[in-house]
């Protein structure tokens, strides 16, 4: 949070941006009675995982590549006995990952290098170039190439594994096919520089055909690990037709892969089943000695409840995995298509949250404050008694009861449903009631927002529709009954292209509502209000707001989220989680003298050291050949010790005059910062350092 102690205040809407700083936590979400450390990651819909020692730090990390096509990173910041996994990337260094991902030591260098999915199904290298502790992964190959000079392949809906199988101390590349069989790459090179030969597209003779009904061959997620601790890593396949994970055990040595038989199901005793294609994974996550079991489920029969993780309980020879939690990584995420909104519902000062997905409407209740709110799953399928998918609430006392009710859109069907809130303030009890919405002639994927678009004391209606336009009813009748007229079906000529989802909010401080819209391929688009607050006028400004974008199925919603004064941004996705977009933008700075400076100068910030408030002061002199103290553009930026942007102070044009901006730096680090005043060729940068 951030806070500016205003004397004479200057804010030029035209020249406003905001300062968005993407947050994964900051803010308490209970879900089930459990925290989530990660709320805002997005959610996980189709986990592609890893846990490996990426910092040199002696416990295992975390990553997740997702149907957005983002590598995820989650750091353990917790023991190698008690881990805690919090998400510190959605974009890994930037790496240019396809369809799958595996880190092992490929160099004999005693750090993690990279093997991903590439162009044209083949293997893509990236090595390490940093330290043990500090990765910096370096492209090397975009196909990796065997001893005759094919390049190496992987399909692209199987998962391969990277394991020393033969047990001559380096590593391996194994892959599953469509077939159901594994490809064997042998490296023949050494642990220092590998060399892969095709030895054979059946690997120890396996061939398995999934599904009990319908038996097919289907692409895999296969994983080598010793479970059984006999020394040598036993086999587990997950196939894009089989309910559970076969395991087969390794009868032979750490140097020659046998097998006897093959179990359809695990892990043992309690097996797991789902609509099939199960990622296994084999990793002692908690340092006991015994390797406990994970399950990413990789198609769409769980978009939830889909990150699986069992506990070993048996003894080292002898596994016995209990599950502990369908969902190892717990975010704000209730099933796919996200489409939140925020309304305080119980009246009581803070903003509570509804989240549509494809299968429902969830509900948070805010039970900390405005200022500090706090998160806890009511329910996750509100009972609204109607069937259909990808539901979009809003939120509004649409009958003057002092209740409010709520509107839902839906994708198959062109229509609203209104549900009158029969509960209580506390309890809400959303009824569907007939409306004159159901005769609305809307198109599909029907996205609502209720606004008071004209300032006149009720609440109008946008309607946002799989066309990328959006459809206007002013509210003719009052705040106690509602009776919405058609305006028009290209509402300030908005036109996305696909799955408009509006939200009207004051993003430049003007005090009339400027509109964001998402789309289906993820962007945000902007439209100012350069009208007024009671007969706005939307422009176009930007398609790319913030540079955000959601990979798909973006729904901006405009929410001051911690009552400081300026707009956050909350968005949902195709996912079905949620990214928090907290902004920390400084609104105005105070003029302490009206004398000219006769020159720029830059003050050392005091106190200095700081934890967790600072005041910068600068002077900005007359700008030459103009008479007066006309203004001139001005910002003043703080950066990290890397020079990567943290906050944006001031960016707008100022009068001559002597300044102080009061800057909160309390989510921040302990560390070293710089500030930089810049106007013009003017620039001038100092040194703080925030002690916590």
């Amino acid at each position: 949070m951030k806070r500016i102690f205003l004397g004479l205040l200057f804010i030029t809407a035209g020249l406003f941006a905001q300062n968005l700083h993407q947050r994964f936590d900051g803010i308490n979400f209970t879900i089930n009675g459990n925290s989530s450390v990660n709320p805002f990651n997005g959610g996980i819909e189709i986990p592609r995982y890893q846990f490996v020692d990426i910092d040199g730090d002696n416990d295992v990390d975390l990553f997740i590549f997702d149907r957005d096509t983002t590598l995820n990173f989650y750091k353990n910041e917790g023991t190698p006995t008690a881990p805690l996994f919090k998400l510190f990337s959605t974009r890994y260094q930037g790496l240019n990952v396809r369809n799958w991902f595996k880190f092992a030591d490929l160099d004999g260098d005693n750090d993690v290098d990279l093997f991903c999915g590439g162009d044209s199904q083949r293997v893509r290298y990236y090595k390490n170039t940093g330290t043990l502790a500090n990765p910096t992964f370096s492209l090397q190959l975009y196909g990796v190439k065997t001893d005759v000079g094919d390049y190496m392949g992987s399909e692209s809906a199987s998962i391969p594994t990277i394991v020393d199988i033969d047990g001559d101390g380096d590593q391996d590349f194994l892959t599953g096919s469509s077939t159901g069989e594994i490809t064997y790459y042998q490296n023949i090179g050494s642990a220092q520089n590998f060399n892969y030969k095709f030895i054979t597209a059946r690997f120890a003779n396996i061939l398995i055909v999934g599904g009990a009904d319908d038996p097919k061959h289907g692409a895999s997620s296969i994983m080598f690990g010793d479970i059984d601790g006999d020394n040598d890593k036993d086999l587990f396949w997950g196939d894009l037709f089989g309910l559970s994970i076969y395991y087969i055990k390794n009868t032979g040595t750490a140097q020659n892969f046998q097998w006897t038989t093959i179990d359809t199901n695990s892990p043992p005793p309690n097996y797991y089943f789902s609509g099939g294609f199960n990622m296994p994974g084999v990793y002692d996550i908690d340092s006991d000695g015994r390797n406990d079991f994970f399950i990413g489920v990789l198609i769409g029969s769980k978009t939830i409840n889909n990150f699986v993780y069992y506990k070993n309980m048996g003894p080292l020879n002898n596994p016995s995995f209990s599950k502990i939690t369908d969902n190892f990584i717990l975010s704000a995420d209730i099933g796919s298509y996200s489409y939140p909104t925020l309304a305080d519902i119980d009246n009581d000062g803070d903003k509570d949250m509804f989240i549509g997905c494809d299968r429902s409407v969830g509900f948070y209740r805010n039970t900390g404050t405005s200022t500090a709110p706090s998160y806890n799953l009511v329910d996750d399928s509100l009972p609204l008694n109607i069937s259909n998918f990808n539901y979009a609430p809003a939120i509004g006392d649409l009958d003057g009861d002092g209740k409010k009710d709520m509107v839902v859109g839906y994708y198959s069907l062109a229509r609203l449903k209104y549900f009158r809130n029969t509960g209580t303030v506390a309890n809400p009890v959303f009824t569907l009631t007939a409306s004159q919405m159901d005769t609305m002639n809307l198109s599909q994927a029907s996205a609502p927002c209720l606004a008071d678009i004209d300032n006149d004391g009720d609440l109008d209606l946008l309607a946002g529709n799989s066309s990328g336009r959006i459809t206007h009813y002013r509210n003719n009748g009052s705040a106690a009954s509602f009776n919405f007229q058609f305006i028009t079906n290209n509402f300030a000529s908005v036109n996305v292209a696909n799955d408009a989802s509006p939200s009207l909010g004051d993003l430049d401080g003007d005090n009339d509502l400027d509109m964001l819209v998402g789309n289906r391929l993820g962007q945000i688009a902007f439209y100012r209000n350069t009208g007024s607050i009671s007969s706005p006028s939307f422009t176009f400004v930007t398609s790319n707001y913030a540079g955000i974008n959601a990979f798909q199925n973006s729904v901006p919603v405009i929410v001051d989220l911690n009552s400081d004064t300026d707009p956050d941004l909350i968005l949902g996705n195709i996912k079905g989680g949620l990214y928090y977009y907290e902004n920390w933008d400084v609104f105005g700075i105070q003029q302490i003298s009206s004398e000219i400076p006769q020159e720029f100068s830059l003050y050392q910030n005091y106190p200095n050291p700081f934890n967790p408030a600072t005041t910068i002061k600068f002077n900005i002199p007359l700008l030459r050949g103009v008479s007066g103290s006309a203004g001139r553009g001005v910002s003043l930026i703080i950066y990290d010790i890397t020079g990567k942007v943290i906050s944006t102070l001031v960016n707008q044009p100022l009068n001559a005059g002597t300044y102080v901006v009061d800057y909160d730096a309390s989510n921040l680090p302990s560390g070293v910062y710089f500030y930089k005043l810049v106007s013009g060729e003017y620039s001038e940068s100092k040194r703080m350092v925030l002690v916590k």
